[in-house]
């Protein structure tokens, strides 16, 4: 237990440190089940040393999605003007919160009650203040003293609420709760990620989001306030800290006169800056990032094997979309209405195929989940969307249907129904003309023909003229009825989520946390839309007590419930079986995947649980893995202070969005394009493993037909990975997999050829050369250790004729006399040449790669 006295510094960094060292075990392996061990004193300490020397400084916490009770003590401690005199840390004095005021801001209601059980369980029982709406009931009664002190507990969307209003604005009304500007008590940011959308410091505040514009605001307002960032998503990015103006990382008497040049500066020099960045954080005092040992914990990554019938149904799919897609277009020639059409199709594109590889996976899903609960565990099954806007259009409210409905054919007909245009615009030019015909097809033979130049024929066929005087297609209303009548005939699975909860055993069994207010339900013989209930958060809340109850052994969370919840095997709760979480929808954001990972892995947790990414083997889904994978890599750089903090999970190999991946696929698309064949990459190999690609001389053409058929044909400059691994899903299984193998394949080889030439980047840890000697050490701090390395990249003549030997049978290898003289010696280069590319090996700098062409020193 320390003490801590106001105005002094009884702990400083070296006695900071020790502690940590020795208690460095306990805090990763010890499950802290006392109040008194949940949060180590020196961290308290260090943040009331930050409050104590900048009043209205800021401290950003990562707590790792389970460590609930640091936020509470640093916000207690950081709260009123302490008092002149020494207390214990570990019985912090409730009268101090009492005197004065806290303000804390969260995602949903349903997080008070954690936050009120967090201030009891620390001995701490002071008043929860349940938003403005309870300060006005409290006012109305005249009991308005009452609510004077405490704590404020408000959602961002409450502080969002009549943002602009001069006089009802919600924020305005908590800043004269707190008493306006002479504020000097702690306002508390839980989740404070939600807040990450904007430049704020720039002039660029209309492209932020209100919630991160609101949270700016009432920094400003309340500049004596002690602020406290506190999520484990908080620094998913540099370009989310925009809000965290209060750090003092950017500003006056900074090195950075606004957030643009700190953003630039951070992201121009890499994942080593971010590196060095949270260092820095930490050092000044600023920065707390703690995390629950993943000790015991197991994660999984499977691969669901698609069927043949679901290959024929995938297949069937994207035999649709290739006729839809050029449909779409031709009709939106006809009606003279490009606009944004193509940006919609391809937005419920990969809407689409996402929903139909989520609907593939739940059989597999299942299985497993009976597997589990035969075993003793109970099952968590993650998702982000639900597809409840697209079910309420099936008006299903007051009918019954022999089964569930599907959500993928739902997207079709939306898309059809409400984007495909048949009605023309007469005010613009249109590059049809227009002929009589009296009947035709709406079949494949709709479809225009193409001329040798390259330009579709189209033809604008009949023209009915309506009521209100507008001409419309008859020939576009044709093709879409068309496309109507074939949606059914694809037979496509139902919405995964009622899927789950069907085979799971329906509600009786299975505990469903999301932000839907209808589920479809089976009864007596047919399925009905029901209500979940008039209030969703109760609802939300009673299902997750059935399930840490154990009367429901399986849960299912969404996006709108992942934040904050707890799940995991609490010693304070009855259902004390390991949680097995199953992802079956990865989140567009690592932010979110988290988030949702964090409910299940906890403090106070009696065992950790199993983690199962599931995944299809189409090739295009690894858009989402590499996705969370380029997150969670720089997010370890960010909260950690080393990259591979983020890499426990084997995703690094999914981690394609990168600046080598995005000279792969400018090169896979550039070569097959051109009839070349990406260097570095073995053909016959790849070939082997993708028999469908038939042989080396039908390759290419196999892949431009396939890049045409998802709009990337011809090739534009701003193809990204992202982009690319999108439109990949609109693939049959067999093509996406030989394509997405292919810029796999040029990747690595994009990477190796960096490797080689020294230019690969992890970070500020390679250090290349032949050979390298530690010269001296330095220990300058508890810390921190300077070393003096001596590095040698030069090759001796002896070691340059071993390697010609070696090579020289497989390459043209060669030795040539450098044009002028270094250090008043002509030198002897030994270059190796393949393809297009060749090594120049030197005697004083070691290889060297480079185009053939560039090389003008050598004779």
């Amino acid at each position: 237990m320390m003490e801590v006295s106001p105005g002094k510094t009884p702990l400083g960094s070296d006695s900071i440190n020790a502690a940590k060292k020795d208690h460095e075990a306990a805090d990763e392996d010890d499950e802290m089940t006392h109040t008194e061990d949940l949060v180590f004193s020196p961290y308290v300490c260090q943040v009331g040393m930050t409050f104590q020397f900048i009043r209205s400084s800021a401290f950003l916490i990562k707590k790792a999605t389970y460590t609930a009770f640091v936020r509470i003590r640093v916000a207690l401690l950081s709260t009123a003007p302490l008092p002149p005199c020494t207390y214990p840390v570990d019985a912090f004095p409730t009268d101090l919160i009492e005197q004065g005021k806290l303000t804390k801001f969260s995602v949903s209601n349903d997080l008070r009650v954690d936050a009120e059980r967090d201030l009891r369980d620390i001995g701490c029982h002071v008043d929860v203040i349940d938003g403005c709406h309870q300060l006005e009931k409290e006012k109305a009664k005249g009991f308005g003293m009452s609510s004077k002190t405490g704590v404020l507990y408000s959602t961002y969307s409450t502080l969002t609420s009549n943002y602009s209003h001069p006089t009802k604005s919600r924020l305005l009304q908590i800043v004269a709760w707190c008493g306006g500007a002479d504020f000097d008590g702690c306002i508390l940011f839980d989740e404070c990620h939600k807040a990450k959308h904007g430049e704020l410091s720039d002039k660029n505040a209309t492209a932020s989001s209100k919630v991160a514009l609101a949270v700016q605001k009432i920094q400003v307002m309340l500049p004596n306030a002690r602020v406290v960032y506190c999520s484990a998503t908080g620094v998913g990015g540099i370009e989310h800290m925009a809000y965290m103006s209060r750090l003092g990382l950017w500003g006056p008497s900074t090195s950075f006169q606004g957030f643009s040049e700190f953003l630039r500066t951070i992201k121009n020099r890499g994942m080593g800056a971010m590196e060095m960045l949270a260092i820095e954080m930490k050092l000044q005092g600023k920065y707390l990032s703690r995390g629950l040992s993943y000790v015991g914990a197991e994660f999984e990554l499977d691969t669901v094997v698609l069927s043949d019938s679901q290959r024929r149904l995938y297949d069937n799919a994207v035999a649709f979309w290739n006729v839809l897609i050029p449909s779409l277009e031709r009709a939106c020639n006809i009606t003279r209405t490009r606009g944004d059409a193509s940006r919609v199709m391809w937005g419920f594109h990969q809407r689409f195929f996402r929903q139909l590889c989520m609907c593939l996976k739940v059989p597999f899903i299942v299985s497993t989940v009976k597997a589990c609960l035969a075993s003793g565990h109970c099952a968590v099954i993650g998702l982000q969307t639900t597809g409840e806007a697209s079910m309420e259009r099936c008006n299903l409210v007051d009918s019954k249907t022999d089964s569930l409905v599907s959500l993928c054919e739902r997207i079709l007909i939306d898309l059809v129904t409400l984007h495909f245009p048949t009605k023309i615009n007469m005010d613009k030019p249109n590059n049809v003309h227009a002929t009589s015909l009296d009947t035709f097809e709406a079949t494949n033979s709709f479809l225009t023909a193409t001329t040798d130049s390259g330009q579709a024929e189209q033809d604008i066929g009949p023209v009915a003229t309506l009521a209100d005087g507008t001409k419309e297609s008859l020939v576009c209303l044709e093709l879409k009825n068309s496309l109507l009548a074939t949606i059914p005939t694809l037979e496509l699975p139902p919405n995964p989520l009622d899927h789950l909860l069907d085979a799971l055993g329906g509600d009786a069994q299975v505990a469903e946390l999301t932000g839907r207010r209808h589920r479809i339900v089976l009864s007596h013989g047919a399925y009905v839309m029901k209500s979940r209930g008039l209030n969703l958060d109760q609802v939300n809340q009673d299902e997750r007590q059935a399930f840490m109850r154990g009367q429901k052994l399986v849960a299912i969370i969404s996006d709108a419930a992942s934040t904050g919840i707890s799940l995991h095997a609490d010693r304070r709760c009855q259902n004390q079986r390991r949680r097995v979480h199953i992802t079956l929808e990865l989140p567009w954001s690592a932010d979110k995947a988290l988030q949702q990972l964090g409910r299940s892995h906890r403090s106070n947790q009696s065992c950790a649980p199993i983690y199962k990414l599931v995944t299809t083997n189409c090739g295009g889904e690894t858009r989402f893995v590499a996705a969370v994978a380029k997150k969670m890599m720089t997010m370890g750089a960010l909260t950690k202070g080393d990259r591979r903090a983020g890499s426990g999970q084997d995703l690094s190999g999914y981690h394609f969005e990168t600046k080598y991946g995005f000279q792969a696929i400018r090169e896979v698309l550039r070569c097959v394009c051109s009839g070349y064949f990406v260097e570095g990459v073995d053909i016959p190999a790849l070939i082997q493993a993708c028999p469908s690609l038939v042989s080396p001389l039908y390759m290419n053409a196999i892949f431009v037909q396939n890049l045409k058929n998802i709009g990337l044909y011809p090739p534009s400059q701003s193809v990204s990975v992202k982009l690319f691994l999108n439109r990949l899903l609109g693939l049959a299984p067999t093509h996406q997999n030989a394509l997405f193998h292919y810029f796999e394949k040029a990747v690595q080889a994009v990477i190796a050829k960096a490797q080689q030439e020294g230019k690969y980047d992890e970070g500020y840890d390679d250090i290349k050369g032949r050979k390298a000697m530690l010269m001296n050490e330095a220990d300058i701090g508890s810390n921190v250790t300077y070393s003096h390395i001596l590095v040698d990249r030069g090759i001796s003549w002896d070691e340059a004729l071993s390697i010609y030997d070696n090579v020289a049978t497989e390459y043209q290898a060669e030795f040539y006399v450098s044009d002028q003289k270094y250090f008043g010696e002509y030198l002897y280069m030994l270059m190796i040449t393949g393809g297009r590319s060749c090594s120049v090996i030197r005697p004083n700098t070691g290889y060297m790669f480079l185009e053939p062409t560039k090389i003008d020193d050598m004779r």
